[in-house]
């Protein structure tokens, strides 16, 4: 079973609002725990010639403002709104894994926050520059939790495990975003292009190699598939 977490993401913008909130308004107001990603303009895709077709070139994208949290949802947040939550003893600050995505939507209504799209969670991982890790184009394996191969996933990862969230703080994206990469694969609201049964993951994990655990990169999840 491919294991999945929860990435999540608060909007807090009223379009009712005479005007739009000031940059400064907005990182003044940022909820404990999560992160402003500015709006603007920022690169998706890629050129490197390794990557699949279907993540395109580099090229201009646009989001608007948003919040997002600084690190995987946790065990203990998901067992804070959904008691029947069960994971193994000690695991409190691992990622929480194992949900559809229409069970992770709803987990993450009862905190009044919602699966960042696409778009969101690539820029809250690369920045604006169209890097291929959140720390920059070079690789570095000792900056995420990820497998060591390079074509295929850890042999290793048979026995490794899920890492705590944040254990590999010099791994920040632009953002100060933490675990963008390797760990847990990460829902996002999006279906593949034309497909509506198969949904997008993103962010590799950590029985992977570095060619799945680029910024860029994404997975496909079938539907009815955990």
């Amino acid at each position: 079973m491919r294991r999945l977490h929860l990435l999540t993401l608060l909007l807090v913008f009223c379009l009712a609002c005479a005007r739009p909130p000031a940059l400064e308004e907005l990182r003044a107001a940022t909820p404990e725990g999560m992160v402003l990603v500015p709006g603007g303009e920022f690169l998706t895709g890629t050129n490197d010639p390794d990557a699949d077709s279907e993540v395109g070139p580099l090229r201009p994208a646009q989001v608007a403002s948003f919040y997002i949290d600084l690190t995987e949802v946790t065990n203990a947040q998901v067992k804070a709104v959904k008691p029947d939550h069960t994971f193994p003893e000690g695991e409190e600050d691992h990622p929480a894994t194992g949900f559809t995505r229409p069970q992770a939507a709803a987990i993450l209504a009862r905190m009044d926050k919602r699966l960042p799209t696409a778009l969101e969670w690539e820029k809250a991982a690369r920045g604006t520059d169209g890097r291929s890790y959140p720390w920059g184009n070079r690789y570095d394996e000792k900056l995420a939790h990820v497998g060591r191969a390079e074509h295929r996933p850890n042999v290793c990862s048979l026995t490794s495990r899920l890492a705590a969230v944040g254990s590999y703080p010099g791994g920040a994206s632009p953002y100060g975003c933490l675990d963008m990469v390797g760990n847990a694969w990460e829902w996002v609201a999006d279906d593949y292009p034309g497909r509506p049964v198969r949904h997008l993951i993103r962010g590799g994990a950590f029985g992977y190699p570095a060619r799945d655990n680029r910024a860029y990169a994404f997975a496909i999840e079938q539907v009815g598939v955990t």
